[in-house]
C-alpha cells in the first residue's frame, strides 16, 4: 500500500477474527499524510511493516475507541514501524497500554512513547527535514576507468561518501561495513563501493543475488516520469546481472545488462567494485533528471547478513522507502 493520502482506515466494529496482516504500508510519493493506520474498532494488527511516514506531525498508528467508546483488547504483534515522525499520537497511549502486544519494533522513529508500557524497541530518529537521506552524484570532470581500482574516488569527502552499516530492517550489524561514492558524466551514472571483508572470511562469488555481492536499485524520482525499479547485482569476480523483480521488462533487463559496465577487485581486507550505468537508455537523462529513488545493499556469505545504505523495513530494492540520489550540476 503506497502513495495514498489515507493508507489504512479500519472504521467499523470489527471482531476477534478481523485481522490486518502481512502488509507493507509506505508513504511513496504522497505528501500531507496525517495518519498512516487508523483503527477504530476490534482489529488485530499482525506482521505489518509501516515505513517512511516521516513528514513533520505525521503519525504512523492512530488508535481510537469503537463507536460505543469501548477500549478493546486488540492484538498488536510482530509489526515493524520504521522512519516515522511519530509512532502514535497522544490519544492512542491508553488503548496501546490495554492491548495485547508482542514482538513489535520501532526503528528510527522520532517519538519514543515513554509512557507506553511495555516499552517497545525504539531507536532515536535521525531524519533530515526532507525525510530522505541524500546521496550526491556531482558531474565528473574527467572520465572514470571502470576497473575496480578506486584511486580516482574521494574516499574522505564527507559530502560525497555514504556509509552502509545497518541491516535492511534498521538492525545493528557488526560487519561488514562499506562506503560508496557516485558521480555522473554524459549519459552514465558511475558508482564506486569498497566493502570490508570480515576477518578470516572466505569470499564466495555468485550471480543472481547468491554469494557475496552488491545490489544497486533505483527508479526515476519524478512522479511524471514513473519508471520501474531497475536492479543490478554485482559479485566479487567481476560478473553481474539484472532481474525483472522490480518491474522492469525482460527487454529493459537485457538492455541494462548489455550497456552496463562493471568491474571488481578482491584485496586482503576489502573488496571493491565500480559501475557505469546507462541512464539515457533507461529513460533517465542525467542532464534533465534531478533525483533517483535509490538504495544500495551488500551481502556477506561469511556473516550471513545484508547491510543497506537506507533500511526500508523490507527488501533493499523497495526504493520508495529508501533514499534519494541527487544528480548535482
Amino acid at each position: 500500500i503506497a502513495g495514498c493520502l489515507n493508507p489504512v482506515v479500519l472504521d467499523s466494529y470489527g471482531s476477534e477474527s478481523s485481522v490486518l496482516k502481512d502488509n507493507i504500508i509506505t508513504r511513496g510519493y504522497a505528501t500531507g499524510i496525517a495518519k498512516a493506520v487508523v483503527m477504530n474498532g476490534r482489529f488485530d494488527l499482525v506482521g505489518n511493516q509501516v515505513c517512511g511516514f516521516d513528514e513533520p506531525g505525521s503519525v504512523a498508528f492512530a488508535l481510537q475507541p469503537d463507536r460505543i467508546s469501548r477500549s478493546l483488547r486488540n492484538v498488536y504483534r510482530d509489526n515493524v514501524f520504521q522512519r516515522c515522525a511519530f509512532v502514535m499520537d497522544e490519544g492512542s497511549k491508553i488503548l496501546w497500554e490495554s492491548a495485547t502486544k508482542d514482538g513489535n519494533q520501532f526503528i528510527n522513529c522520532g517519538s519514543e512513547l515513554k509512557t507506553a508500557l511495555p516499552l517497545p524497541q525504539i531507536a532515536p530518529g535521525k531524519l533530515a527535514a526532507t525525510g530522505k537521506p541524500v546521496f550526491h552524484a556531482p558531474r565528473l570532470t574527467k572520465p572514470v576507468t571502470v576497473d575496480g581500482d578506486l584511486k580516482e574516488w574521494p574516499r574522505n569527502d564527507r559530502k560525497r561518501v555514504v556509509v552502509l552499516e545497518t541491516g535492511p530492517m534498521g538492525e545493528a550489524v557488526a560487519s561488514p561495513k562499506a562506503w560508496a561514492c557516485a558521480g555522473w558524466m554524459e549519459n552514465h551514472l558511475y558508482l564506486a563501493l569498497r566493502v570490508a571483508i570480515p576477518r578470516d572470511a572466505k569470499i564466495v562469488p555468485g550471480l543472481n543475488w547468491q554469494g557475496d555481492g552488491v545490489e544497486v536499485s533505483f527508479r526515476g524520482g519524478d512522479p511524471k516520469n514513473r519508471t520501474p525499479i531497475y536492479m543490478l547485482w554485482g559479485t566479487t569476480d567481476g560478473t553481474f546481472n539484472s532481474t525483472t523483480q522490480g518491474g522492469a521488462s525482460a527487454e529493459q533487463v537485457g538492455l541494462l545488462e548489455k550497456a552496463t559496465g562493471y568491474a571488481a577487485r578482491v584485496e586482503k581486507d576489502t573488496w571493491t567494485c565500480e559501475w557505469r550505468i546507462p541512464m539515457t537508455d533507461l529513460g533517465l537523462k542525467p542532464a534533465t533528471t534531478k533525483v533517483l529513488l535509490f538504495n544500495l545493499g551488500v551481502r556477506s556469505t561469511a556473516e550471513g547478513n545484508w547491510i543497506a545504505w537506507v533500511p526500508t523495513g523490507s527488501a533493499i530494492y523497495m526504493v520508495d522507502s529508501a533514499g534519494a540520489l541527487r544528480i548535482d550540476r
